[in-house]
């Protein structure tokens, strides 16, 4: 009966080995064949997390069975996977030249499509956390108006004013004097303020970019398709946009919002060119932020039929706060709530480097 239990075990391991590695061989082969204009190389960095956490324990499988060449195999993908992230889970700490002051930003994508009675539960997450400033996406005016009204209730005393982008549902909150400088909705979904902190001026973006539609060939023979197709453009040339925009900023410079890319995607790799990610200098783990629960789920269509699309539990780290060369960061993390989104909160807090 051992004998038994103990060859179902091996052969378990060997399934387990072999497929691990053949998901970590695609994902590999994905990020150079056939090349970064693939909707692969994006779905890449999603899936990379997840198959780095596989490897990991199947990688330790095989050195045990000591199997010569799988093992060795592994352990080369784990390092190839594995080491971008190694930092995510290293201790960290700010620049020793950094000031003692600090401004926190809080950036959350609201769901705005969904109920307005979720304002307040959005309200007592501002209050709760006591940011400085708020970038939100998918805010709607009504529900930006009950926002307001709950936050008067709960702090009368300190007050936060609002610039909006009601083109695209975007908000920024200040509790600082702040100045609306511009709005665009054609490259990408944007809305941009100068803040005057303790700090001195600070110039906030709010990105909410739109996503690409990998499903573009599908959708012209209706096999499948997101609902909202009209949310979906080229995701490369919004990038670059963004890009080339932060390299005209010359002050202190924050950047927030929901930008439907995982960390080390080209576009992303576009963004952090001339800035830092705000989690990956100072937060721990995958910071995953998307889907936030299995209640709330993507709308596809397969053959005309709508299907939900949904995870247990958050999948990707779509949501991001970036900072100039002006700041360092003290820390980072992504809020454990959802008020009623489907995205989760990004909360970092920033000193001025002096």
């Amino acid at each position: 009966m051992i004998k038994i239990l103990l060859r179902a075990l091996r052969w378990l391991a060997i399934l387990a080995v072999l497929v691990t590695s053949g998901l970590a061989l695609a994902v590999i082969v994905a990020g150079y064949w056939p090349g970064s204009t693939s909707p692969l190389f994006d779905l890449e960095f999603v899936l990379a997390p997840w198959v780095v956490m596989a490897l990991l324990p199947t990688t330790v499988i095989a050195f045990l069975y000591r199997w010569r060449y799988l093992r060795w195999s592994m352990l080369t993908m784990t390092l190839i996977l594995g080491l971008p992230y190694l930092p995510y889970f290293l201790p960290r700490s700010i620049s020793p030249a950094s000031t003692g002051l600090h401004v926190k930003l809080l950036t959350f994508n609201t769901w705005g499509t969904k109920r307005v009675a979720d304002a307040e539960q959005i309200a007592y997450l501002i209050y709760s956390e006591q940011p400085d400033i708020v970038t939100l996406q998918e805010v709607t005016e009504a529900r930006l108006k009950r926002i307001q009204t709950m936050l008067q209730v709960l702090a009368p005393n300190k007050p936060m004013i609002a610039v909006t982008n009601l083109d695209t549902d975007q908000v920024i909150l200040s509790r600082f004097p702040i100045t609306k400088l511009e709005q665009d909705s054609s490259a990408s979904q944007f809305l941009s303020a100068r803040v005057r902190t303790p700090l001195g001026d600070v110039v906030v973006w709010n990105v909410h970019a739109y996503r690409e539609n990998f499903l573009a060939a599908f959708s012209e023979r209706n096999i499948l398709s997101y609902s909202n197709l009209a949310d979906h453009r080229d995701g490369i040339a919004q990038f670059e946009w963004l890009n080339e925009r932060i390299t005209q900023v010359k002050q202190p410079l924050l950047i927030a919002g929901d930008f439907n890319v995982a960390p080390f995607s080209r576009e992303y790799s576009l963004l952090t060119q001339h800035t830092q990610d705000a989690f990956a200098e100072a937060g721990w783990g995958f910071g995953f932020t998307f889907p936030a629960t299995r209640a709330q789920a993507l709308q596809a269509h397969v053959r005309g039929r709508s299907v939900r699309l949904s995870t247990p539990w958050p999948i990707a780290q779509i949501d991001h706060i970036f900072h100039g060369a002006h700041f360092s960061t003290v820390k980072a993390t992504v809020l454990p709530t959802t008020a009623g989104s489907d995205h989760r909160p990004v909360l970092a807090e920033f000193s001025l480097i002096e």
